[in-house]
């Protein structure tokens, strides 16, 4: 039995945006809990269509594929599958912190602080297939 939790969430991926305030009022952009929103309700799709056990305990390792559109500016020779992302439009480490804050509101992980190992990409995506944020998360060994 596979012990990981993996989930695609479709559409652009969206770094973490630190909140906004004025006076007493704190608000996150639209944009960072909209994408929140699904994040959570496909990661708890993945987890009830699972037969892992959640929230995963203890050591977690967790993996992240940003996958941005395809720049129309591609040249037609360039190769049909993955590019790598070249400019950035958003910082890795924050597209990584807002997976792993769907990750615990999802109930994948009890806190954050449990993953100890992180594997993060980014690329364009191929010509066949859209922009999404993929997440697999599962429990370390000890021996690991």
């Amino acid at each position: 039995m596979d012990e990981r939790l993996h989930c695609i969430v479709p559409g652009r991926p969206t770094a973490y945006a630190r909140a906004r305030h004025s006076g007493r009022h704190h608000w996150k952009p639209k944009k960072h809990e909209q994408w929140e929103r699904l994040a959570v309700a496909h990661m708890r799709a993945a987890a009830r269509d699972s037969q892992v056990e959640t929230p995963l305990g203890g050591p977690v390792a967790v993996k992240v594929v940003a996958v941005h559109p395809r720049p129309k500016r591609t040249p037609k020779s360039a190769p049909l599958g993955r590019l790598r992302r070249r400019t950035a439009t958003n910082d890795l480490d924050n597209v990584v912190k807002l997976a792993l804050d769907a990750a615990v509101k999802a109930g994948w992980l009890v806190d954050d602080r449990e993953v100890f190992v992180i594997h993060a990409e980014r690329w364009h995506a191929a010509v066949s297939e859209g922009p999404s944020v993929r997440v697999t998360a599962w429990r370390l060994d000890d021996a690991t």
